[in-house]
């Protein structure tokens, strides 16, 4: 019963790591998936140095990532939906991430239903958790193996232990080919226990034999293995007078099976990659197997054994040299626990407790090496399997002198994790007294298992919300009314689905997107529903994606939804209806309906009731577009009075005394939940719409920042406020200004405590600085030059000179293009002796600039080493790429 708990509890561990930790936080699962996509779409690993090349785990063996391959057959991963990265495009940075650190951009895709490689991914996932939980019942069938005294509890506490490092957990719920590898080493580990127990027996040597040419071809940190096969045999051998001869035969035979069963993997490589014609027998063969991929480690080890002929022969120039204090330090945190968004759960007091657990279960290892004489063999056999693999991360660490490549501890916990848990807690069950060892253990386990919850519980509190979108094409037509509505030539609504909810005064409104090509700037959308008198009743106005996927970041393809709560502040049954425009900087955009798009029917149909619509008067049916811009999507009939109740109260005195206002702030996704016990109420994230709803007319509102600042409604109508966090938006709290009109004339006005804190992601610079040198050129009205500064004006060839550049967007727009920055360094005469092309600051894109933003852009400009002396000029502009022209 105590290892069924085991089991479950880790299972329900693992599977919610599996559903809650992202695919930027878990490790290398990217690189993985691109070797298993490869796999996939080729039918076969890499035949040449190219392909290794594109592949970052090209090099390396791949028999977890041909089994999940083969696992996932049936899935396709040729088409979409794809991962986004978040350095593949320029265009991501318009997107609020909610993330200070992204790699990959979280999106819909990752969540339930899974296509392509997303389902592939979660396949991975499972199929780790099984080999993760597999591994623990080994390792629990190991030490049953083993003599311990005294024995009853470490088989059972061992192997729980094991489930609920925190580490083991999150590795073992990740796609990551370490969790095959830990299940071969704990197969070959506990083979070479039933070796010590029966050595005249074959199988078990047999066994390890194969289960080491396995691991071969999974990765090779067992490669040290066959040395203890070979110490542990002659042991046996010497010990129980079992002669040379049988010590010899059985280290053979594990030699012999381990290099048969790993030659396919060797045998590929050697017959499409090797280059014995160019570079000789001895480099020729060790450069498809060693020197031919990414790995430093591999490649320096190939320069030693090739003399210098592949691989390297010293560490690249860019390494960062750290010490071994740091590996140290880095081996054993992350052995251990694991990082989470930045931070380790309960750190440093979680090492406290383990630094004291490791101090008691030495000195009872200590105790029982003075003590008990019969269990030195086992406890020697244990300190030497733990030993053996603390090898390669030195010696990696030796190599590459990188934190990141060798100093993980999952590198020694995953295939010495039978002989870790074994004496960590065989030395604490020596010390700790019979009596007491069940309610210590427990409360060790516990502890562990609780230590793992919170690296789950941290996850799941600091995991942000993924972005409305998906890039799977299909998605497009999921909701319930097809609507096919091109604006402009760039983007199209493809589907849409209404919820009223009277009763809650609101009106969901769902609305899918497809980007036909790249936008160029971040339309506006306006979400609008007015009454049979065409009067606007209630309205909403902001960037797509609820405010957090601006059209700029769309890629060709994908799909954008909207879900958006209108408020329906205290109306009137009856009818009315849903409008749809999109705004670019000069205006409405143009709307065209496909022929035959407004009659087909999406995945549930028009004449459906319940939540979607209001009989024949809802969904598809009342289709249309006025003035050329501005579509109606649905009839939308509410049978009862809506009602909106306001919470929070302000009294403006005018000149005929106090006037009591009842309002609310509203956002995307609903009003606003009110923290009584939070000064700040709200948070509103750059670049996000809030609403305030207000019960009376006539008034003028506005944010005011800490500094004073006020910020008006980007639109007011129907007692609904809204305003678009922009770019031009200082983090911190603002408060609500309301302004009484009456006639055009203000005859109150007062200010509210605090009520929302925005949060600006995005730093900009809009105020002037000090220039050296002043100067100014406007660039085709899209960009101002405002000046520079040279420190020096001298240089010798072949170095480079330190230069700034000073630049604006216009005040009233954003740049309409990604322009590229030249700066050609000329003589006299007009010919180019240095410079280069580049984006400002080396990744800032012209189209993310906002209208009248100054961008500080300092680099260093280079000389070719030929330039010969003489005054030189700079010339510094922009080009566009028009096809393969570059137009000034």
């Amino acid at each position: 019963k105590p290892g069924l708990v085991v089991i479950v509890v880790y299972l329900l561990l693992a599977v919610a790591f599996s559903q809650t930790l992202h695919f930027s936080n878990a490790l290398d699962e990217g690189y993985h998936l691109e070797y298993i996509t490869f796999i996939k779409q080729h039918g076969r690993l890499p035949i040449t140095y190219r392909e290794r090349s594109q592949i970052t785990r090209a090099d390396f063996p791949p028999l977890y990532h041909l089994a999940v391959a083969l696992l996932s057959a049936n899935v396709t991963v040729d088409a979409r939906p794809n991962f986004k990265f978040f350095w593949d495009s320029f265009r991501y940075r318009a997107m609020d991430h909610q993330s200070d650190t992204v790699w990959a951009i979280e999106t819909e895709d990752y969540q339930r239903p899974y296509f392509g490689r997303f389902l592939v991914w979660q396949i991975c996932r499972w199929f780790s958790i099984i080999l993760s939980l597999t591994t623990v019942i080994v390792v629990f069938f190991t030490l049953k193996e083993i003599t311990f005294k005294p024995k009853p509890l470490i088989p059972l506490v061992g192997a729980a232990l094991l489930a609920f490092i925190p580490r083991y957990t999150m590795l073992g719920s990740s796609l990551n080919d370490d969790n095959l590898l830990g299940l071969l080493a704990a197969l070959y580990f506990w083979m070479l226990v039933k070796a010590v127990n029966n050595p005249r027996q074959w199988r078990p040597f047999l066994a390890m034999g194969i289960v080491l040419g396995l691991s071969m071809t999974v990765k090779y940190t067992l490669i040290v293995a066959p040395l203890e096969v070979v110490v542990v045999c002659g042991i046996i051998a010497y010990k129980r007078g079992l002669g040379w001869s049988w010590a010899w035969r059985r280290v053979g035979a594990v030699g012999g099976l381990t290099l048969l069963v790993s030659s396919w993997w060797f045998g590929w490589n050697i017959w499409f990659l090797n280059t014995v014609a160019q570079d000789g027998w001895v480099a020729g063969l060790l450069r498809p197997i060693l020197a031919g991929g990414n790995d430093t480690t591999l490649n320096r080890i190939s320069g030693f054994l090739s003399g210098g002929q592949a691989g390297l022969t010293d560490l690249p120039e860019t390494t960062t040299v750290d010490t071994f204090a740091e590996w140290v330090r880095v081996t054993f945190t992350s052995f251990w626990g694991g990082n989470v968004v930045g931070e380790i759960p309960f750190f440093p007091y979680a090492y406290f407790a383990i630094g004291l657990m490791l101090v008691i279960a030495f000195f009872g290892l200590w105790r029982l090496w003075q003590t008990d004489k019969s269990s030195r063999g086992w406890l020697a056999l244990l300190i030497f399997h733990v030993a053996i693999f603390v090898i390669i991360p030195l010696i990696r660490f030796g190599l590459t002198r990188r934190l990141g490549v060798a100093a993980q501890g999952r590198h020694i916990l995953i295939p010495a994790a039978a002989a870790v848990v074994a004496l960590l807690v065989w030395g604490l069950a020596t010390i700790i007294p019979r009596r007491w060892q069940r309610i210590v253990f427990a409360v060790i386990i516990a502890g562990f298992a609780g230590w793992t919850g919170a690296h789950l519980y941290r996850l799941n509190a600091l995991a942000s919300s993924p972005l409305p979108l998906r890039t799977l094409p299909q998605a497009a037509e999921w909701l319930a009314y097809p609507a096919q509505v091109q604006f402009g030539d760039n983007i199209k609504l493809v589907s849409y689905e209404f919820d009223p909810q009277p009763e809650r005064g609101s009106l969901n409104v769902n609305l899918a997107w497809r980007s036909l090509a790249h936008v160029n700037e971040s339309y506006l959308l306006n979400a609008t529903l007015v009454n049979a008198q065409n009067n606007v009743v209630s309205h909403w106005t902001g960037y797509n994606g609820q405010g957090r996927l601006p059209t700029l970041a769309w890629d060709p393809g994908d799909v954008i939804f909207d879900r958006l709560v209108l408020p329906l502040p205290n109306l009137p049954a009856g009818n009315y209806t849903l409008q749809v425009q999109v705004l670019d900087r000069s205006g409405p955009l143009a709307a065209a309906m496909e022929s035959g798009g407004a009659g087909e029917q999406g995945s549930r149909g028009a004449g459906e009731q319940g939540n979607w619509g209001a009989g024949e008067q809802g969904g598809y049916a009342s289709l249309g577009i006025e003035d050329g811009n501005i579509v109606s999507l649905a009839n939308i009939s509410l049978s009862e009075a809506s009602t909106l109740p306001l919470t929070q109260h302000m009294t403006i005195t005018g000149t005929s005394g106090p006037t009591e206002i009842t309002f609310d702030l509203w956002q995307t996704d609903g009003a606003a939940i009110q923290n009584p016990k939070s000064k700040i109420q709200n948070r509103a994230r750059y670049p996000a719409t809030v609403s305030i709803i207000t019960s009376e007319s006539g008034l003028d509102l506005a944010l005011v920042d800490a500094a004073g600042q006020v910020w008006p409604a980007a639109r007011s109508e129907a007692n609904i406020h809204t305003f678009i966090i922009g770019p031009r938006r200082q983090s911190g709290e603002y408060r609500l200004q309301m302004t009484l009109q009456e006639n055009d004339e203000v005859i109150g006005q007062a200010v509210s405590d605090l009520l929302l804190t925005v949060e600006n992601w995005w730093e900009r610079q809009f105020d002037m600085p000090e220039i050296a040198v002043p100067s100014e050129a406007n660039f085709a009205n899209q960009l101002k030059f405002l000046g520079y500064k040279l420190p020096q004006s001298q240089v010798k060839a072949g170095q480079a000179f330190p230069l700034t550049l000073y630049w604006q967007a216009l005040p009233n727009m954003s740049p309409q293009a990604n322009f590229i920055q030249f700066n050609n360094l000329l003589d006299g005469d007009g010919t180019l002796w240095g410079g280069y092309d580049r984006q400002p600051l080396g990744y800032y894109s012209t189209l993310l600039w906002a209208p009248g933003e100054i961008v500080v852009d300092g680099y260093a400009v280079p000389v070719d080493v030929d330039a010969p002396p003489g005054e030189y000029y700079l010339n510094v502009g922009y080009y566009l790429t028009v096809g393969e022209s570059a137009v000034n």
